[in-house]
């Protein structure tokens, strides 16, 4: 399992399946999510399947996590929060657009 997220900003992720196990990238620079899978590929990540992608946000002990890529699907929210919460076991992860 590897997690790449930035705190306290917006940003676009993807979850993937590679040779290596399962990833949860996300990247506030990236306009598309298919970019993050690119830049992901770029340093030799061999990507299996993408799962899906959507938005997050971490702050104040609470991962806010909502949408779905248009290219790549819906997130599987169950699984992405079960990930979340073994690297963050402090965090409330929630289904939402912290924005709403």
């Amino acid at each position: 399992m590897n997690i790449q997220i930035q705190p306290n900003k917006i940003q676009k992720f993807v979850v993937v399946e590679s040779e290596d196990g399962i990833f949860v990238w996300g990247d506030p620079n990236m306009e598309y999510h298919k970019d993050i899978v690119e830049k992901m590929r770029g340093s030799g990540i061999s990507i299996l399947n993408v799962r899906g992608g959507g938005k997050l946000k971490m702050e104040q002990g609470i991962i806010y996590v909502w949408g779905k890529s248009t290219a790549y699907g819906e997130i599987p929210f169950k699984e992405v929060r079960q990930i979340l919460k073994e690297k963050f076991p402090e965090c409330q992860i929630i289904n939402k657009d912290p924005r709403e």
